[in-house]
């Protein structure tokens, strides 16, 4: 991947936008080098700028966010809004959240729709029958699979506890595998799990499964 990348790279074509040129920012408009005013010159040269938007809970619920991401994410939101003549979202949520809240602070409301994200696994089916190394206990037990970044935001502490409580009237469960990195705000999560030692073994994290492994 590193080599066909250098290859696009090293063959690549520098471009000056001009009002034929359309720009979508796909990743983090806050930070990582694609802040809004990278873009400014695009603009001023008539490009048209849009913006592909995941979510605004740095916004609508910074509780469940690191303080220093709510202050990146408030302080580009501004800039983008100023510039982009369209938005894009993976949600019908996101895009309603994101509009009411603009139209709420008065903001300039621009096109939006939403374009959902990628579902589906890229290997061939016929090259899927593959486990992963780190849940072999499980290979013949029913399981549930949650698969997300583990945050906070995202109630991993919540399912687990309603695992737990299931377990206390005596049901038999089927394993709970998280399969995603860790995030932050989930020392509440990673206590209760030491503390009952994965609830006895019922809850499985993993992450950086390949394709073909998570299918």
């Amino acid at each position: 991947l590193r080599r066909m990348l250098l290859t696009c790279e090293l063959n690549a074509r520098l471009i000056h936008a001009d009002d034929s040129h359309t720009i979508v920012l796909l990743g983090a408009f806050w930070g990582l080098g694609n802040t809004p005013e990278r873009y400014l010159k695009a603009k001023r040269a008539g490009a048209r700028i849009g913006a592909y938007i995941y979510d605004i809970i740095p916004l609508s619920h910074p509780q469940f966010c690191e303080v220093e991401l709510t202050g990146y994410f408030s302080e580009h939101m501004g800039p983008l809004c100023s510039i982009a003549d369209f938005f894009l979202t993976i949600s019908d949520y996101t895009r309603i959240t994101f509009e009411t809240m603009l139209r709420e602070l008065s903001m300039r409301v621009v096109p939006m729709a939403t374009v959902g994200l990628a579902h589906e696994m890229t290997e061939p089916k016929t090259r899927t029958e593959i486990w992963p190394n780190a849940l072999t206990s499980v290979s013949d037990r029913p399981f549930v699979a949650y698969v997300s970044t583990v945050e906070g935001r995202k109630n991993h502490l919540y399912v687990v506890r309603v695992w737990q409580q299931l377990i206390a009237t005596g049901l038999e469960v089927p394993d709970l595998i998280f399969v995603g990195r860790n995030g932050w705000r989930i020392d509440p999560l990673m206590d209760l799990l030491e503390e009952t030692a994965n609830l006895d073994g019922r809850v499985h994290i993993v992450h950086d499964l390949s394709d073909a492994e998570l299918n």
